[in-house]
């Protein structure tokens, strides 16, 4: 009898196990056809992506910076009691977060880059706890709302720069592997590799 349910066991372990391996070798059959056809790519639109990807990247970092001036600006001009080590530290922080802001010639340095998202994230715990200290609730409300600018700007930013970086990915794959195709269809560039964000490619 037991031997029977360990045969049982062992047909059923079997069988299991070539689903499982057919499974497997279906699902990486289907990632492989996933997988894009580089020569059909749209590569103008694609480098017109890129740049449009960078662009509003460096964009944003000007909006945190102008936005967080202008919450210190607010609270000045209003008739809010400011704490004034508050104040200092938060102003402090813009400098600081303006100072350390990447340049088209460093958003490839991942330090640099690490280092200024950290700037921000100071930047912003600072206004948000000046912002917090204020008595006056039309400055608090006003005040807020752009700090909230700021923050929503923050948090996309990571994602414009992985949208970027998957795309200069893609256009770096192409210059190795579809370079006259890239020429043909972009005369007014040179053909180059890009730089990505942080100075390394996507996974």
């Amino acid at each position: 009898m037991k031997k029977i349910h360990l045969t049982l066991a062992a047909l059923f372990f079997l069988l299991f196990a070539c689903s499982t391996e057919q499974k497997q070798d279906e699902s990486e059959e289907g990632y492989e056809m996933e997988v894009e056809d580089l020569s059909k790519v749209d590569s103008k639109a694609l480098y017109q992506e890129i740049d449009s990807l960078k662009k509003e990247a460096f964009a944003s970092e000007e909006l945190k910076i102008s936005k967080a001036k202008m919450i210190v600006q607010i609270l000045n001009r209003s008739n809010a009691k400011l704490d004034k080590e508050k104040k200092r530290t938060a102003k402090s922080a813009i400098s600081k977060a303006s100072r350390a802001k990447y340049s088209k010639s460093s958003f490839n340095n991942n330090e640099e880059v690490m280092q200024y998202d950290q700037r921000i994230t100071e930047m912003i715990t600072a206004l948000n706890d000046l912002i917090d200290s204020v008595d006056d609730l039309d400055a608090q409300e006003e005040t807020e709302m752009l700090l909230s600018e700021v923050s929503d700007a923050n948090a996309r930013d990571t994602f414009t720069r992985g949208y970027y970086n998957n795309a200069v990915k893609k256009w770096n794959k192409m210059t190795k592997d579809h370079k006259a195709k890239l020429e043909k269809e972009n005369p007014e560039i040179k053909i180059a590799a890009l730089d990505y964000f942080y100075g390394e490619a996507p996974l």
